[in-house]
């Protein structure tokens, strides 16, 4: 090779080593983004389930409440019908109020009915000499078939009363009790929590839209 030819070749040579530092430059560049690309793009999917399964939650919820809220005064509403069903036509009850003073309203009665439950549940002596008297027993036997008499059996009435105790005490007024029983009626869905709740709750509706 002549002096004008290895002259051209050199020159050709320290013009491609700048390209190739920079060809290498612009890979390294090209991975990285990539590599952060692929980790922003797994962020959002992880955001988006995050997301999703959020909203699914408060759907739940949402669904929950607004079951409880529509069914759960009715309990109530059954109360009141089986102590006016206990003082004036249940004979145990009678029996007792001849030598005991009458429960002027419900209230006062389940709040001793409440006391005789937390006293067999506690085993606490004291309570159970307190609120297990014979005469509470007998009282709670009368109540129990006053429950009865009015259609509900007693675990249809426990299965009640626990749906009660779990949900909120702050909800909205609730439909008529002939509304709630052609909703539960309806394909409108059960939340699963309080799906072995919903066939005492129609038997307790047929009951209270009955005049």
């Amino acid at each position: 090779m002549d002096a004008a030819g290895s002259l051209a070749g050199e020159a050709d040579s320290s013009r491609a080593a700048p390209l190739r530092e920079t060809l290498g430059q612009l890979t390294n560049i090209s991975e990285r983004v990539s590599s952060h690309a692929s980790t922003c793009i797994s962020s959002l999917v992880n955001v988006e389930k995050s997301y999703g399964d959020l909203v699914a939650e408060l759907q739940r919820e949402k669904e929950q409440d607004q079951f409880s809220a529509r069914h759960r005064d009715y309990v109530s509403k059954f109360d009141d019908r089986a102590f006016v069903y206990l003082v004036r036509h249940e004979p145990k009850y009678r029996a007792l109020a001849a030598d005991a003073q009458q429960f002027t309203n419900k209230s006062d009665l389940l709040k001793v009915l409440k006391a005789m439950k937390s006293a067999e549940e506690d085993g606490d002596e004291d309570a159970a000499a307190v609120h297990l008297t014979p005469h509470n027993l007998q009282l709670r036997e009368a109540w129990y078939e006053a429950i009865k008499a009015k259609g509900l059996s007693l675990q249809e009435y426990q299965a009640l009363c626990i749906f009660k105790d779990s949900t909120n005490r702050t909800f909205h007024q609730s439909p008529t009790a002939r509304e709630a029983l052609q909703l539960l009626n309806t394909s409108l869905p059960v939340p699963s929590v309080y799906a072995a709740y919903k066939e005492p709750l129609v038997k307790l509706l047929q009951l209270l839209v009955k005049p």
